[in-house]
């Protein structure tokens, strides 16, 4: 013992005393004791150590303390096991046990928390409960009732209270993260700011993940987030079950829920809720969609409950099967007013090129004009734009299909106006097939009329040789048979625009005709004739619906025959 009243009353002899009244009011215990007042009421507890002025000053009964450090663990009575370094490590402590505290008031006020640990300034500064690690300049400050907290990096976890399994590595990690009473944390932040602004989370649970500079930095009352890169998730404040992979991945997300990004600046440049974006700049053109996706390198989609496969210059995509849903115990107001014919004669099969910069262009016309320029001046149009492609015009079935009367589900109309009009070509099998009916359906009616009017057709030519038969009887001052008149086959036919009908009239007919007859026997063309001998007409066929027809030649209110015409489109 070496200073005034240093051991004291002391009654072992293996103890070290070196400071004023160091180890005074030591009874039984052992250890050793230096600086002013150092372990100083010592009673029973053995094997610890005090370094610097009051370290230990109210020790009585615990064991295996080291205290290193003016007034480090100055507070502690009974506690075991417990090692502090620096001014006022685990000052505080009063039966606290396992705790190790390095720094500067690290763990000041643990009094009874179990097997901490804290390292740098004010670490631990508050922390009354266990099983906390503290590294880093006011790392987890505030905590009083937080257990299985990790945090590394100055003021990581700074203002948690309350919160438990909360990890936060990297500066002020998860610096506001806090929670009710009854609930935990169990959110993860690394990188400097990552989860900076997480307070209370709503329903008592946070389970946010964040990794990367700024990650979630806003994030308030948000569950269930995870955030990977750089600024991912930046703006999001109370939204939940976000995933964000990638630097700016989300990055505008206020209050939105459900969404997912993995890519450079995959969604983020606006706020959604249930969309999925994979790719570099995947996005979409506005604020506010709904259960979209958008996949490929600058893929934009544009409307809600809608996907969208990369960009304007993207010539195919390719794979080896497609569905749709069609299992009929999910379809209900089943009707077949599908339009055939009427509606597919309307259209216009065009070939085209797209301009495919000018398309991308509209799609990105509300973003910062910087990062139009930049994603502009990424692609080359050349090859997108020289090809050569088959379709229609959106615009031109839409009016088809409303001349006929046709609500066809093809047609994509825009559903904002920053939306565009589209075709699902696959949809136009539907009509195609009705079409197909139709056509078979007049070409069925055509063979029944045929062979009726072949049928007729026998009788009339047998009764016109009976009457050839008799007027050679009974013209006996006629010695020449006179020539009787005659139609033949209309060249071309089929036709598509004009066809020419031959035919001849006897000199004694006193009246003729050439009568157009459609599959159902109705007159729909009439064409009198006052030739004489062998003669033709051109009868103009662009302007009659495509089918088969029958071309007479009635002399004298009788049909002298009946030949078949068929018209195409």
């Amino acid at each position: 013992a070496a200073g005034v009243n240093a051991l004291n009353g002391g009654t072992t002899s293996t103890c070290t005393a070196v400071g004023y009244q160091a180890m005074k009011g030591n009874n039984t215990g052992t250890g050793d004791a230096f600086g002013f007042e150092a372990m100083l009421n010592n009673g029973g507890g053995t094997s610890n150590v005090a370094i610097g002025a009051y370290s230990m000053h109210a020790f009585n009964t615990g064991s295996n303390n080291t205290g290193v450090g003016n007034a480090s663990l100055s507070g502690n009575m009974a506690g075991n096991n417990n090692t502090a370094f620096g001014y006022q490590a685990s000052v505080s402590t009063n039966t606290a046990s396992d705790n190790t505290s390095f720094g500067y008031q690290a763990g000041d006020d643990c009094q009874f928390g179990q097997k901490n640990v804290s390292i740098g300034y004010t670490a631990l500064y508050h922390s009354h409960t266990d099983l906390n690690t503290a590294v880093g300049s006011g790392a987890i400050f505030s905590n009083t009732k937080g257990y299985y907290n990790t945090a590394l990096g100055k003021n990581a976890l700074h203002e948690s209270s309350l919160a438990s399994y909360g990890t936060a590595i990297g500066y002020n990690a998860l610096y506001w993260y806090s929670s009710s009473s009854s609930g935990n944390g169990i959110s993860t932040a690394v990188g400097s700011q990552a989860l900076q602004n997480a307070t209370t989370p709503a329903n008592f649970d946070g389970e946010n993940v964040a990794l990367g500079y700024q990650s979630m930095l806003h994030i308030n009352t948000g569950n269930y987030n995870s955030a990977f890169g750089l600024s991912s998730l930046g703006t999001e404040t109370s939204g939940d079950s976000n995933t964000a992979l990638g630097y700016g991945a989300l990055f505008w997300q206020a209050t939105s829920n459900a969404n997912t990004a993995v890519g450079f600046s995959a969604g983020g440049l606006w706020s959604y809720s249930g969309c999925t974006f994979l790719g570099y700049s995947a996005d979409a053109n506005a604020s506010g969609y709904r259960n979209s996706m958008a996949i490929g390198y600058n893929a934009i989609v544009t409307a809600s409950n809608s996907i969208k496969l990369g960009d304007a210059s993207v010539l195919r995509i390719r794979g080896q099967v497609a569905y749709n849903y069609s299992d009929g115990r999910f379809k209900e107001n089943i009707t077949e007013e599908v339009k055939g014919l009427d509606f597919i004669e309307k259209l216009r099969p065009i070939v085209y090129n797209l301009e495919c910069r000018k398309l991308d262009e509209f799609w990105m016309k509300n973003m910062p004009k910087d990062q139009v320029t930049t994603r502009l001046d990424q692609n080359d149009y050349s090859v997108p734009t020289s090809l050569r492609r088959s379709g229609f015009i959106a615009q031109e079935v839409e009016k088809a299909a409303a001349q006929t009367g046709y609500n066809f589900s093809a047609v994509h109309k825009p559903e904002n106006k920053d939306d565009n009009y589209s075709l699902d070509y696959d949809e136009f099998v539907v009509p195609l097939v009705k079409a197909m009916q139709d056509e078979q359906y007049i070409i069925e009616s055509d063979s029944t009329m045929y062979a009726d009017v072949q049928n007729k057709l026998e009788v009339l030519v047998a009764q016109m040789q009976d009457i050839k038969d008799c007027c050679k009887n009974t013209d006996a001052n006629n010695n020449s048979q006179s020539k009787v008149a005659e139609l033949y086959n209309a060249v071309p036919n089929p036709t598509t625009n004009a066809t020419v009908i031959s035919f001849y009239i006897p000199e004694s007919a006193a009246a003729a005709r050439v009568e157009l007859k459609n599959w159902s026997g109705t007159v729909v063309r009439t064409f009198g004739t006052h030739s004489f001998g062998n003669s033709s007409l051109t009868m103009q066929t662009d302007q009659l619906s495509p089918g088969t027809y029958y071309y007479s030649l009635i002399v004298d209110e009788r049909i002298i025959n009946t030949r078949k015409l068929t018209v195409l489109k």
